[in-house]
């Protein structure tokens, strides 16, 4: 029967042991399970998505392998071991805690002035801060419209300038046709322009900026006259220049800098890819921690509806409250609607709950461990919380296709199939870290609570 090795706890590292942004980054790495199926001789870690942490910093990948080395934790057991691991002293008061994350202080607020695509009320606002001259900007901008597309109810974009002009020439009279542009209703349609063309467009003489522009103000159907003069006149300059001031303020970095509701993207950390901002967007769309929505006298099940059939889960609310309590917030919230079994080993578990389906996705918080000796993954079918060490429970949720000892005292057991166990034995096998596109994993519907 596969085991999981005490010592293979998919990151060794501790939330106080490293800074928090680097925390984060350990947990996109890191938040699943991993199974033994031959007794390991070391300590393994699974590593991120390249598309996901390309680029983390020497700094963060030293503490890390600091504190790994230096961790406290059991040796892998043998297979010929079958007691069941020593509980931890339970916490008194469990709770979830928000992630600190770099807030962005002095924003200016968003206002008639500003230009923006998606619904108002979605529940993160991307602000990005660019120049159209800019080739990061110019890679980054169909990220974005991807990740408007994908997430339509979640998040709406805001464009400001910020243009560089000490090293692009072409960048303040660019800003400035955008908004002259946007003056006739076009600025959008502009925006692309400048963006698909900008190869073409950034090699002219600035002199001749002036009739390119025209050139692309006739394409969109503008009154040419208007466009020139808002041109010639530098209508919009004080604009575009305030737009900058307000970037050189806030200590942005460079562009492309973009800013989820009030917090800085670490673009040096995630680098820029549709899966590293669908990843950062979930983060900051479920930023604060679930208020109150069970109540722990009441009996729960869930009904995951996939579509190989549904699974129907008690739900343990009595003795796991606080678990239970995240759990329902997320389905209720549809945190889990249309994701995916995205890691599923034959004999070990089927673990979903992540958007991203890499194993890395993660709400904004962190949940405490609610451990206890009378619940435990002592046969299949027991449902349990996905973390990267104590107290880092988040959202992602496993399924037990075999009794599990070894998991006992480290995941968080709050709930048992009921109905359907046929369906978690029926799922696709699918590792994320070496699935091809084409391989998403069977697809969770959505996750319906009923209160008994």
């Amino acid at each position: 029967m596969p085991r999981i090795g005490a010592s293979e706890r998919i990151c060794a590292m501790k939330w106080s042991s490293l800074p928090t942004l680097t925390f984060v980054l350990a947990l996109a790495a890191c938040a699943s399970l991993t199974s033994e199926v031959q007794t390991p001789t070391a300590a393994t870690t699974e590593e991120p998505p390249a598309a996901i942490t390309p680029t983390l910093s020497a700094s963060a990948g030293a503490a890390a392998q600091t504190e790994a080395a230096t961790s406290t934790t059991a040796t892998a057991p043998t297979t010929a071991e079958t007691a069941t691991p020593a509980y931890p002293t339970p916490n008194p008061n469990p709770r979830c805690e928000v992630l600190n994350l770099p807030v962005a202080t002095n924003l200016p607020p968003i206002t008639e002035q500003d230009w923006s695509r998606g619904a108002a009320d979605a529940p993160v606002t991307v602000i990005e801060y660019a120049d159209f001259q800019c080739p990061a900007c110019a890679g980054v901008s169909p990220l974005i419209k991807q990740l408007l597309e994908a997430e339509k109810n979640k998040v709406r974009l805001v464009y400001r300038h910020f243009p560089l002009t000490s090293i692009h020439d072409k960048a303040m009279i660019t800003a400035e046709g955008a908004e002259a542009a946007g003056a006739q209703g076009k600025f959008w349609e502009m925006h692309a322009l400048l963006y698909e063309r900008q190869r073409a467009w950034a090699a002219k003489n600035t002199d001749e900026m002036p009739d390119v522009l025209a050139g692309y103000a006739q394409e969109l159907g503008l009154d040419i006259a208007q466009f020139k003069q808002a041109l010639a006149e530098h209508t919009y300059r004080a604009k575009v220049q305030q737009q900058y001031d307000d970037a050189i303020a806030l200590g942005l970095p460079g562009t492309p800098s973009l800013i989820f509701n009030d917090v800085h993207y670490p673009a040096d950390q995630l680098g820029f890819s549709e899966l590293a901002l669908k990843f950062f967007l979930y983060i900051i769309a479920f930023r604060d921690p679930p208020p109150q929505v069970i109540r722990a006298d009441k009996q729960y099940q869930a009904t995951i509806q996939t579509e190989k059939g549904d699974i129907v889960v008690e739900l343990f609310a009595d003795r796991t409250p606080l678990t239970v309590n995240n759990f329902v917030y997320l389905a209720q919230h549809g945190w889990y609607d249309n994701t995916t079994f995205h890691r599923v080993i034959r004999g070990f578990v089927a673990q979903g709950g992540d958007p991203t389906a890499t194993g890395s996705g993660m709400p904004g918080y962190r949940c405490s461990d609610e451990l206890t000796p009378q619940l435990s993954f002592d046969k299949p079918g027991m449902m349990g919380m996905a973390n990267s060490g104590p107290n880092t429970n988040g959202a992602q949720f496993f399924i037990t296709l075999d009794a599990q000892p070894a998991l006992n005292g480290r995941y968080p057991v709050f709930g048992r199939v009921v109905s359907g166990m046929e369906v978690v034995k029926s799922l696709s096998e699918r590792d994320p870290q070496k699935a091809a596109p084409d391989q998403p994993g069977d697809r969770i519907i959505r996750i319906t609570i009923q209160e008994l």
